[in-house]
């Protein structure tokens, strides 16, 4: 038995690529002023809660690519950086934040300037194949042949989440996280190999140096949540390794390539991909002490998901 399947095309029928051409005069568009006023009002009526006041800062801007001028700008300054003994006490569109996680994003596009999106449907052992030599030793591992980089790159890989950074097993994190302590009879007891010893947050809010070795060797060995492309999940590990896979093709630092590709042609003078300098601190938006909120750590092999200011 055999079928047949016909497409019929129409005048209806959708061209591939952008069904609308980009808008312009968008700060003229009544419909535009109605919701940046409703979106205004929304904030202020968050704000005007004083749990929310006292520790939230943020800056918010909205910009059209055929417009040079900003279509709205928002700053507010908590208390606790208003009383800061550190960076500015006053947010304005000079001011400089650790990103956090917005980083992620910032390495996809370096990977994709530097290398295109041909390699991403490459398996990450072409690049780091220490992942095959050092893991195997756990039951149910992550088959790295079968990981691609474009996996890693969407929280797709099904590896585990992170190393060192939220775990559990380290001494005093559900204190530094703010959960209540653990009782250890709750929970069964780890070998020493299963607990990290780099990459998390001490008790004082430190970060512990990563040593990449340890880290390769934590990633491989640590067990597969899910199959590659089961479902999405999210990954910080995918990260550090779709940073390392780049490093490899290019024979370049992270680091270089991530500057030559984002902030030098832009211009971000005050942007960095490491600690911010002496100079960002003077427009820093520290939230009390440096280190216990995180503004003075150094993550190393974790920057490409974490650590950049702008």
């Amino acid at each position: 038995m055999a079928t047949t399947s016909t497409m019929i095309l129409s005048a209806t029928s959708p061209l591939l690529g952008r069904a609308f051409p980009p808008p312009t005069n968008v700060a003229s568009d009544a419909k535009f002023r109605v919701a940046i006023k409703s979106f205004d009002a929304l904030l202020s009526t968050h704000l005007s809660d004083s749990g929310a006041n006292q520790n939230t800062s943020f800056s918010v801007s909205v910009f059209s690519a055929s417009d040079p001028a900003l279509l709205y700008e928002r700053h507010h300054t908590s208390e606790t950086v208003a009383k800061a003994s550190f960076g500015i006490n006053e947010i304005n569109g000079d001011s400089i934040y650790r990103i956090g996680s917005i980083s992620k994003l910032l390495t996809v596009y370096t990977f994709l300037i530097q290398a295109g999106d041909r390699h991403l449907n490459e398996p990450i052992t072409d690049y780091v194949p220490e992942l095959l030599e050092m893991g195997g030793h756990v039951h149910l591992g992550p088959n790295w042949e079968e990981i691609t980089l474009g996996e890693l790159a969407s929280h797709l890989s099904g590896i585990s989440r992170d190393y060192g950074l939220n775990d559990f097993s380290v001494h005093d994190y559900e204190m530094v996280a703010g959960y209540p302590r653990l009782q250890p009879p709750l929970l069964p007891p780890l070998i020493p190999s299963d607990k990290p010893i780099c990459g998390y947050l001490d008790s004082s809010g430190h970060m512990q140096p990563v040593i990449k070795l340890i880290l390769y060797g934590g990633v491989a060995n640590a067990p597969a949540a899910f199959p590659p492309s089961y479902t999405p999940a999210y990954c910080n590990n995918g990260f550090v390794l779709f940073a390392l896979a780049l490093e490899r093709m290019k024979q370049e630092p992270f680091e270089r390539l991530f500057n030559r590709s984002i902030l030098e042609p832009l211009a971000l003078h005050r942007s960095s991909y490491s600690v911010p300098s002496a100079t960002q601190w003077l427009y820093g938006v520290v939230p009390g002490d440096p280190s216990q909120c995180g503004w003075s750590n150094e993550f190393g092999a974790f920057s490409p998901w974490v650590a950049s200011a702008c």
